[in-house]
């Protein structure tokens, strides 16, 4: 799944991307609040393998608020991020497997 999580924009519009992405949103989906809506994403996740990337973050997303089972060898699962921020980086507990984007050069960015 691929969801952007641009400067501001909050837990809530998160948790309804990745329902949307999980085909969850419904009538009843519309009618519970965040919480509910996140267990039912964390519900369907532990059974899956899956791959997450949460593109354009500022600031650190806990991945338990929205519903993201934290990923280790036994689930399979994988999640990646981008950002400008190293102090981002460090807030998500990133301690290796950083990849640093370089800019391309003017010819091969136009």
């Amino acid at each position: 799944m691929w969801i952007v999580v641009s400067q501001g924009l909050s837990s809530g519009k998160v948790i309804d991307d990745i329902g949307e992405k999980l085909g969850l949103c419904g009538e009843e989906w519309h009618r519970r609040n965040e919480r509910e809506n996140s267990v039912q994403i964390y519900n369907l996740l532990k059974t899956r393998r899956f791959v997450l990337l949460l593109d354009d973050l500022w600031k650190k997303v806990n991945l338990s608020e929205i519903g993201v089972p934290h990923p280790s060898r036994e689930n399979g699962c994988k999640i990646a991020f981008t950002t400008r921020s190293l102090d981002v980086c460090g807030q998500m507990g990133v301690d290796r497997k950083l990849v640093e984007a370089q800019r391309l050069n003017w010819n091969w960015g136009y």
